[in-house]
C-alpha cells in the first residue's frame, strides 16, 4: 500500500456521493444483473457513508447504520478492482470500526458474501447464523464486539 490513502466521510448532497453510488452499482449490483433501485437508495440517508480516496478519487466505499442502542450494521463495502489486493478494504474497515467505537457503539453485524467470509473472518468478525440468500448470493451474518 505506497499510495496514500485518505478516508473521510460522504456527504450525500455532494459529488462524491454520485460517485459513490456508481461504484456500489458498478462494483455490488451490475454482476448480479441487478441495479441500484430507487429502493435501494430510498433509505440512504439513513446511513453514514464513508470513502477510501487515493490521490483525491474515491476508489472504496462503505455504509451503516445503527440497528440498536448499541450495535451497528455495515453494508455495502467495496473497493475498485485496480485497487483491490492492496489492504484498502481492511484499512478502510479500520477507520469505519474507529468512528463507529467513537460514537459509543459496542457491536458490528454484516451480511457476509460467501467470497468475503475469510475477509471478515481477518477483522475479527465471527459468523452468528447459517447461510441465507440475500440479491440472489450465499451470505451468513457476521459479527464484531467493539
Amino acid at each position: 500500500m505506497s499510495e496514500l490513502i485518505e478516508f473521510k466521510l460522504i456527504d450525500l448532497n455532494s459529488v462524491d456521493y454520485l460517485v459513490e453510488k456508481q461504484l456500489r452499482e458498478d462494483l455490488l449490483r451490475k454482476p448480479l444483473g441487478l441495479i441500484l433501485s430507487h429502493e435501494d437508495l430510498r433509505y440512504d440517508h439513513l446511513f453514514t457513508h464513508a470513502g477510501a480516496y487515493i490521490q483525491g478519487h474515491l476508489v472504496g466505499c462503505l455504509i451503516w447504520r445503527n440497528v440498536s442502542e448499541t450495535c451497528v450494521q455495515i453494508k455495502q463495502v467495496c473497493v475498485h478492482p485496480a485497487y483491490q489486493g492492496r489492504q484498502i478494504g481492511s484499512a478502510m474497515m479500520r477507520f469505519a470500526q474507529q468512528e463507529i467505537a467513537k460514537a459509543g457503539n459496542q457491536e458490528i453485524m454484516l451480511h457476509a458474501r460467501i467470497n468475503a467470509w475469510s475477509f471478515y473472518q481477518r477483522l475479527g468478525y465471527e459468523f452468528c447464523s447459517d447461510e441465507f440468500k440475500e440479491v440472489g448470493i450465499i451470505h451468513r451474518e457476521m459479527r464484531k464486539i467493539l
